[in-house]
């Protein structure tokens, strides 16, 4: 009987010892999500800096998955996705000083890991200024959210016209 106990007990301690191990040989750990951080901005033609807000972007992987995101007012955003190879591109062009610019990247993200994707001039497709019919005429949507964007910042970027300063406590113009 205590030959029969110790027996037990030995195989226990193995199985024990060795489940792990045959565990671990059948399944593979699932890879961790890594993350894409996104920084847009275009320099003008007095080399100042402009980050390209609530900029429309669409990110497709190889298995058709796909993630959409905008950049913030800073213009910048970020996505956590699955491993993989993946392609950046612009749901609509900007447009900006009389051009359209348009990106189309590739990028790969590792396991855990992060990739950072800069926007820019050198790497955006430039399309000509705007025909006098609209950005429709040549097939090209602007992104509404954009257009409303640059629209007030025209409006309000100068001050307000009652007044003589920009933050409206000055005396009015009669």
């Amino acid at each position: 009987m205590t030959r029969w106990i110790f027996t037990s007990l030995a195989l226990s301690a193995i199985v024990l010892i060795w489940t792990p191990d045959l565990l671990a040989q059948g399944h593979s750990p699932s890879p961790r999500p890594g993350t894409i951080v996104i920084t847009a901005a275009l320099v003008d033609r007095d080399m100042q800096v402009h980050p390209v807000p609530l900029h429309a972007l669409l990110l497709t992987g190889a298995r058709a998955d796909s993630f959409a995101t905008r950049t913030a007012i800073d213009g910048k955003a970020s996505l956590v996705v699955p491993p993989g190879t993946y392609t950046l591109t612009s749901v609509a062009p900007i447009e900006f000083q009389g051009q359209r610019y348009r990106w189309r990247l590739e990028l790969t993200v590792g396991s855990g890991g992060t990739s950072t994707v800069s926007l820019t001039n050198d790497n955006a497709a430039v399309e000509g200024a705007p025909t006098s019919a609209g950005p429709s005429a040549a097939g090209v949507r602007a992104d509404p959210a954009t257009v409303l964007f640059e629209r007030l910042s025209r409006r309000y970027s100068g001050g307000c016209r009652h007044h003589q300063r920009a933050c409206g406590r000055g005396r009015r113009r009669r």
